[in-house]
């Protein structure tokens, strides 16, 4: 039995091992490697925190690279919630061909409101509550979706009575988490769009950042996290970016020269393994 991070039993599956290893190389020859190694290992009771950790420690050992990474839900954890996970929302919508704005003041009918994210294209607007869990395994739940949609209803009405210029066509909520049932469904019953981890109908984060190769740099292992806020704070938010900067740019940040020669190599290596 694989004690899961909610404290669940269920039974060891190779199959679920062997996907989220090619997930992590994109080669199904060194998935079924490394899947095969990690099941002569595990022992009744373990948990799904330390069979990953197995994961890694195995294919370290065919691609060096990976010891210099950790997991990618858990490296979107350690993201600030404001500006970083904001930031990186936004990266996606810019990916997928969108004007972004951040931080709108909008007046509704009633009351003002804070809108995270305006996404615009072809004449569509969506309003984006951004939600960020430090806990990655904490589900996004009906009061929020709730919430949302009222917002967007007031706003919208605040439209109407020419209290603002936002002419919203769907609000989405976007988290590096997962929704309940009950939330997914009130969001589907609403036309409320998600952006989140494993989402099925709609924009699942993962594929996302897989197809646009949008990886935080808390993706990075061996790094002081306040040394990775202050590259983020510089505008490196993705590994890609990083990889793609000179270390006399990074200069600017006040970190050592050695430490900023070492971020760009290991941001250059890693991005060089991830799918």
């Amino acid at each position: 039995m694989v004690v899961k991070a909610d404290g669940v039993g269920e039974p060891f599956n190779r199959e679920k091992v062997l996907k989220t290893c090619f997930k992590l190389c994109g080669s199904i020859e060194l998935a079924e490697k490394v899947s095969k190694r990690v099941e002569e290992q595990v022992y009744d009771g373990i948990s799904t925190r330390e069979i990953l950790s197995a994961i890694f420690r195995i294919m370290a050992e065919y691609k060096p690279a990976m010891a210099h990474r950790i997991d990618l839900r858990t490296s979107l954890s350690l993201l600030r919630s404001k500006p970083d996970f904001e930031n990186f929302i936004s990266q996606i919508f810019r990916n997928l061909g969108y004007r972004v704005e951040r931080n709108i003041i909008a007046q509704g009918s009633c009351i003002e409101h804070e809108v995270d994210i305006l996404a615009s294209r072809n004449g569509e607007l969506i309003y984006v509550e951004v939600k960020h869990h430090m806990n990655p395994h904490i589900y996004v739940k009906l009061d929020v979706v709730e919430k949302v949609w009222a917002t967007m209803l007031d706003i919208r009405e605040g439209y109407e009575n020419g209290l603002n210029t936002l002419n919203i066509s769907r609000p989405l909520v976007a988290t590096n988490t997962k929704f309940t049932n009950r939330a997914y469904k009130y969001a589907k019953c609403r036309g409320v769009d998600l952006l989140g981890w494993g989402v099925a109908d709609g924009m699942d984060l993962e594929k996302l950042i897989v197809e646009f190769k949008l990886y935080p740099v808390t993706i990075l292992k061996g790094f002081d996290l306040n040394v990775l806020y202050r590259v983020i704070d510089a505008g490196y938010v993705t590994v890609k970016q990083l990889a793609d900067s000179t270390a006399s740019k990074l200069l600017e940040t006040g970190l050592p020269e050695s430490s900023v020669n070492l971020l760009v190599e290991r941001a250059r290596e890693v991005l060089q393994i991830l799918p």
